[in-house]
């Protein structure tokens, strides 16, 4: 399998599939749930991200899991979609735009207009760092990817777990399922959301490694290209709960199911 930090060849098609992935991404379902069950504006609401968990602090569990499920079918079908009649190279660079997309949403209309210059400069940096991880190679790349997760720092968008689940469950179902199983377990012994989150991602790239080719023959495979972008995935979901991370610390983070 190629580096996906490296080896891509770069062709128009690649920037097209991100762009698909990209604005399939941005689309705010947990905004427009809220909205049309009369809850208003949910980035105004608990802790004013846009995904399910915040969802859940206006206090109607069937929108909440409504919005979990539509986030992690944003991920998972497009994912598949390109897997199954394409390749692997092109899943990644679609899933990336998907999980991009959840995070710097440009459909998300009213947080763009907010601080206007700076989001979409984000939003042309990050575009143009994309295309240095497509075109470049090795450290090129990887240059690339750190402008990426540098811009999340500053991204208005949701914190991609379910979109990221979606997308992980399309690439590699049996690591999906040890991560599913991993956050199950820290969410009924914590009660955090984020705690979960981070943990079940941060292992999805450890059990890729342990089921990698050199370790586990005759039984399931991964390949450096997935261990990469698995770690690539976890680093997002680190940046995106920074907030969370120091409410922990300090005892501050709400647990699941309260406000």
């Amino acid at each position: 399998m190629p580096d996906p930090l490296g080896d891509i060849s770069f062709t128009w098609y690649y920037i097209f599939i991100f762009l698909i992935g990209y604005f399939i991404g941005s689309i705010p379902f947990g905004v427009i749930i809220t909205r049309l069950s009369g809850y208003g504006d949910i980035t105004k609401i608990g802790s004013g991200n846009i995904g399910a968990t915040n969802v859940l602090r206006t206090g109607n569990r069937k929108i909440a899991f409504l919005t979990l499920i539509l986030d992690i079918c944003k991920g998972l079908i497009p994912t598949i979609i390109i897997l199954k009649i394409l390749n692997q190279d092109l899943a990644i660079v679609i899933s990336t735009g998907l999980v991009i997309g959840h995070i710097l949403p440009i459909l998300l209309f009213k947080k763009i207009k907010e601080n206007i210059l700076i989001n979409i400069y984000i939003i042309l940096i990050s575009f143009l760092s994309i295309n240095i991880i497509l075109f470049g190679r090795g450290f090129i790349s990887l240059f690339g990817v750190i402008i990426i997760l540098i811009n999340l720092f500053y991204a208005w968008g949701g914190k991609a777990v379910a979109t990221g689940f979606g997308v992980l469950l399309a690439l590699n179902p049996l690591i999906a399922i040890f991560c599913i199983l991993i956050w199950l377990v820290v969410i009924f012994a914590t009660r955090y959301s984020s705690l979960s989150a981070i943990v079940a991602f941060s292992c999805a790239p450890v059990i890729a490694y342990i089921l990698s080719e050199q370790f586990v023959e005759e039984f399931y495979t991964t390949d450096r290209q997935l261990i990469e972008f698995f770690l690539f995935l976890a680093i997002i979901i680190w940046i995106r709960h920074t907030k969370n991370i120091k409410n922990l610390l300090y005892s501050k983070e709400p647990k699941i199911g309260k406000n």
